[in-house]
């Protein structure tokens, strides 16, 4: 995989554990490149994600000014960060795992996926950066 190959694709997915995320409770999921500038960015709200549901996408979009056809390198991707925040209505807690699928253009449309298990957010501490995308 080549470090010159373009990011064309993003989808975040999530495994609700034991704790469901409520409906009234908006997810952002924010994908940054290696100097912290925000590449990515997709929402989810008045929906439940329910105990035990398994594998709910959450479609991430390019932001200006890449929505505009400035294409993302893997080699800016290297050492970036993918953020998930929840702003709850009252008390929640979500326990889940997740998944961030990346598609360059150099990989066939298979994703390179990423894997973060056993995560909890709840209203007082409520965003997790994941960083560090080893990309070799």
């Amino acid at each position: 995989m080549a470090d010159d190959a373009r990011l064309r694709f993003m989808d975040a997915y999530f495994d609700t554990l034991d704790d469901n995320k409520d409906w009234n409770t908006r997810l952002t999921v924010l994908l940054k490149r290696d100097d912290g500038s925000l590449v990515a960015q997709g929402e989810s709200y008045g929906d439940e994600f329910k105990d035990h549901e398994s594998l709910r996408l959450v479609t991430l979009g390019f932001v200006p000014p890449y929505i505009n056809g400035i294409p993302i390198t893997k080699g800016e991707m290297r050492g970036g960060t993918t953020e998930v925040i929840i702003e709850a209505k009252g008390d929640d807690t979500w326990r889940f795992d997740y998944r961030l699928d990346l598609i360059y253009d150099d990989t066939d449309e298979i994703p390179v996926v990423y894997k973060w298990v056993g995560n909890e957010l709840h209203s007082e501490d409520n965003s997790k950066v994941f960083k560090s995308f080893n990309l070799s």
